[in-house]
């Protein structure tokens, strides 16, 4: 699960939740993230979020959500991050982007 990475990494405060599709296996760890950190935006893939848990728990905090495609563009911490052909492949990225930010604040 990711929560326990980004409370090793010190980071309590996420700019972007980003669902790229609404797997059961995704959902768990998701629903984690969703109570228990503070966050300024949620989107989702195509097709959207369906309703239920996660999607009352958003509306329950005041988080706005979205659904992103390719073409999209999303302004993330000063950075405009374009989704291209698949936000999954911006994910990647943008992982390997956190990964080395954590690596220099140590």
């Amino acid at each position: 699960m990711i929560g326990p990475f980004l409370l090793a990494k010190k980071i309590v405060t996420l700019d972007y939740v980003i669902n790229t599709h609404p797997h059961q296996d995704h959902l768990v760890g998701l629903q984690h993230v969703l109570q228990y950190f503070k966050m300024w935006n949620f989107a989702s893939g195509p097709g959207g979020l369906e309703p239920g848990e996660i999607r009352n728990t958003l509306n329950a905090r005041k988080v706005p959500a979205s659904t992103v495609q390719a073409g999209d563009a999303l302004y993330i911490g000063g950075t405009d991050v374009r989704i291209l052909v698949s936000i999954f492949l911006v994910l990647i990225e943008y992982k390997q982007l956190l990964a080395r930010f954590a690596h220099h604040e140590r």
